[in-house]
């Protein structure tokens, strides 16, 4: 009975010695644990070891401190942050195990939009009942992507929502949202609106910061006193209608091409605005 007990105990202590045998969790604190930080901005995060290192430090593209020896902690700091694939690294060389190891700063940089608007398929000047609509909602330059919501409203109703979880790009992006639309008599004199909101969780900023398009005002062609009396006078003659609405959408239409020239040529007007002042800047450096 005695020697079977010496054996039960020589192997609880081949066991015992096998689970202690698993290299130790790393001795390193980072604080805090996620950082947000808007593009352009500081930040600074604390690297702290729990057991005494031989040298520890930051390995980054941007605030690398080198080995520093004689220190129990160790902060990463840099004035103005604008490398999107910045990934600080705070590492640790020990006496004993784990010897060597290293805990990642999980850092979130963004970006807000230069602009949110709306677009269409065509022309909405005068929407017409019934009809549907392919609306975009063009976000641009907005960062990271994954964090970003597109919401839609009609008045001060949210109507539709999209999200862009599984795109993972960390540098900024031009973003379109598309919301197929159909107006109704209830429609009429609403505006329709989208919002690029930026949720990056709790430790961003709070509450999330979200920036609207330009409204668009939804008018169902029965809404229109004009074509509603000539609806009225043209009832049961279903060709006359269509024919008046036909004639809408092309005035719209002529409308809508018109502006997206207008568009264009401030486009260039604003791109030559920036050739000249960039002229201008290299002259005064001369």
């Amino acid at each position: 009975m005695k020697q079977r007990g010496l054996w039960i105990t020589s192997i609880l202590g081949i066991i015992f010695t096998c689970d202690t045998g698993a290299v130790p969790e790393c001795p390193l604190e980072i604080s805090p644990q996620r950082a947000v930080v808007r593009y352009g901005d500081p930040v600074t995060a604390n690297c702290a070891a729990t057991q005494t290192p031989r040298g520890m430090g930051w390995e980054a593209t941007a605030g690398s401190t080198g080995m520093k020896t004689g220190v129990q902690s160790v902060t990463w700091s840099v004035s103005s942050l604008t490398d999107w694939t910045v990934d600080p690294k705070c590492y640790g060389n020990f006496n004993t195990e784990p010897r060597q190891c290293r805990k990642n700063l999980n850092i979130s940089l963004y970006k807000y939009p230069d602009s949110v608007s709306i677009s269409s398929d065509s022309p909405v000047v005068q929407m017409v009942e019934g009809r549907q609509y392919q609306l975009q909602c063009e976000v641009q330059s907005i960062a990271p992507v994954q964090y970003l919501t597109v919401n839609w409203y009609r008045g001060q109703t949210l109507i539709h929502s999209q999200t862009f979880f599984n795109n993972t790009i960390r540098t900024p992006v031009n973003v379109s949202a598309t919301l197929l639309f159909t107006p109704d008599r209830a429609d009429s004199g609403q505006q329709l609106t989208c919002e690029a909101e930026l949720n990056l969780g709790p430790e961003g900023p709070q509450p999330p910061p979200a920036k609207r398009a330009e409204p668009l005002r939804a008018i169902g062609l029965s809404q229109n006193s004009d074509v509603s009396a000539l609806g009225t006078m043209t009832q049961g003659l279903p060709d006359v209608n269509v024919a008046i609405a036909e004639a809408l959408e092309k005035m719209n239409r002529i409308l809508f091409l018109e502006e997206k020239k207008i568009k264009l040529e401030i486009e260039k007007l604003e791109i030559e605005k920036r050739k000249l002042l960039l002229e201008i800047a290299k002259l005064s450096e001369r």
